[in-house]
């Protein structure tokens, strides 16, 4: 019986692994993508910036220039600002992703601590389950000493003479068990 539940702790610990290894290989997954993401962020936001200074600087040849070359501004102006407004959308949807994976990375983070919180309850409830199974073998031990003791006893005292059987002799082993064993019944029958 020992050895069945023994077997389903090891069960148990083994799957609490897998699954924490699962959960650390998905973690460092997500780490990784968000590096990539921010990165990419990054890049986006340069970017940005870049084109909004582009675009400050075909404003400012628009109040100076009153011919032809004004609408072709306009047209780049135009598809400045679409790539503005497709940029900025880009990079709301990357920030919004960005806090996504972050609050996934905290749970997963949480998982993690439980799954160590549960495989450290179980290592120390093993380590009872041993000591109390080690207790246990000792009064055992003792148990079977004591009874080999009582055996040589009862043949002594069924080959002792008549003459020290009148005298009242106790055998040798009954002094030996009394002081080996009188101080340790009453722990071993609780």
């Amino acid at each position: 019986m020992p050895n069945e539940s023994k077997a389903s702790l090891k069960e148990e610990i083994d799957t609490l692994k897998r699954q924490l290894n699962n959960a650390n290989q998905l973690n460092n997954q997500l780490k990784t993508r968000n590096t990539h993401i921010q990165n990419r962020l990054s890049e986006i936001v340069h970017e940005k910036q870049d084109l909004i200074e582009e675009n400050l600087r075909y404003k400012a040849l628009e109040l100076h220039l009153k011919s032809k070359e004004i609408q072709d501004f306009k047209i780049d102006y135009n598809k400045m600002k679409h790539r503005v407004d497709v940029t900025k959308n880009l990079l709301d949807e990357q920030r919004n992703d960005n806090i996504k994976f972050n609050l996934e990375i905290v749970e997963l983070n949480n998982m993690k601590n439980d799954l160590y919180n549960i495989i450290n309850g179980l290592k120390e409830d093993v380590n009872d389950l041993f000591e109390l199974i080690n207790e246990k073998n000792n009064k055992i031990d003792t148990l079977i000493d004591e009874n080999f003791l009582l055996k040589d006893i009862i043949k002594e005292y069924q080959y002792q003479s008549l003459w020290k059987f009148l005298k009242q002799e106790k055998p040798e082993n009954l002094d030996i068990y009394e002081d080996k064993f009188n101080d340790e019944l009453s722990e071993i029958y609780e």
